[in-house]
């Protein structure tokens, strides 16, 4: 019911030089058509605070559901959770996706039960040196 019980991933970033920025994906490789649903949400956050994207995994409608996702028609669906955000050369920073189920606010469906979702996390930079 709240993003602490769900999936946490927390990335952390530090520049080597000044004007370092990056962009940071998620590759939807697997996501069933049970679990495209409105419940079913993300948040990431900047150092704990900053809320810097939410949504939810249900497919993208301008009118009902502006939160949503434009998914492939074929593939992989990459979700862009941001693009040009400046990295620190003095502080590490950290970013943290959470994903869960909302049943506070909705009725998840019973056929969301035991599906399989995975994805991939990946991130680019400009003016950076790939550590790891």
């Amino acid at each position: 019911d709240s993003k602490e019980k769900g999936i946490k991933k927390d990335i952390t970033v530090k520049a080597s030089k000044a004007g370092s920025t990056m962009s940071l994906y998620m590759d939807l490789t697997t996501m069933p058509n049970e679990l495209k649903e409105e419940s079913f949400v993300y948040e990431l956050y900047y150092n704990d605070t900053t809320l810097v994207k939410k949504g939810n995994f249900k497919a993208y409608n301008a009118s009902s559901n502006a939160s949503g996702i434009t998914y492939a028609s074929s593939g992989v669906t990459t979700l862009t959770l941001f693009t040009g955000r400046d990295v620190s050369t003095s502080n590490t920073d950290k970013y943290t996706l959470y994903l869960w189920f909302n049943g506070k606010d909705f009725t998840n469906p019973d056929t969301m039960q035991n599906k399989t979702l995975s994805f991939d996390l990946y991130a680019t930079g400009k003016n950076a040196t790939l550590n790891g």
